[in-house]
């Protein structure tokens, strides 16, 4: 269908209030060793296994009411990832990476949260899920 070739930032950003979605489908192809970012409360689902140079998941989106406590509710971006995923540098800070292979970095992982982003989620504990295997080779 049709071929992404990265060498630099792609960049996948939510707006409004419900954040958006964008669906890469299994005809196409991620190509080179750039970055792949997704921001401010974006749903991205790649089809496909991922082998890239980077992968960052950062910058939740407040929808918060006029007035009230910017942090009080936070859209979290989400990366969903059919197959494996090879890359040579892992940023997971506030958000979601779900993905059905096991995930490989070559370079520097870097996992963290902002503990103010989860003050009021009560029924969401602070930390990362990992529900696949996790490869760190440096």
């Amino acid at each position: 269908m049709g071929t992404i070739h990265n060498d630099g930032t792609v960049v996948f950003r939510g707006a409004g209030d419900l954040g958006g979605a964008v669906v890469l489908h299994q005809g196409v192809a991620l190509i080179g060793r750039g970055t792949i970012a997704a921001l401010d409360g974006i749903d991205l689902r790649i089809e496909n296994a991922v082998d890239v140079g980077g992968l960052r998941i950062s910058a939740p989106r407040s929808v918060s009411a006029i007035g009230a406590d910017p942090l009080e509710h936070v859209l979290f971006s989400r990366v969903r990832i059919d197959g494996a995923i090879r890359l040579d540098e892992l940023d997971w800070q506030d958000g979601h990476l779900d993905t059905t292979g096991p995930v490989t970095v070559s370079g520097v992982a870097r996992l963290s949260n902002d503990p103010r982003h989860f003050s009021y989620m009560r029924d969401r504990p602070l930390g990362k899920q990992i529900d696949t295997d996790f490869t760190f080779l440096q």
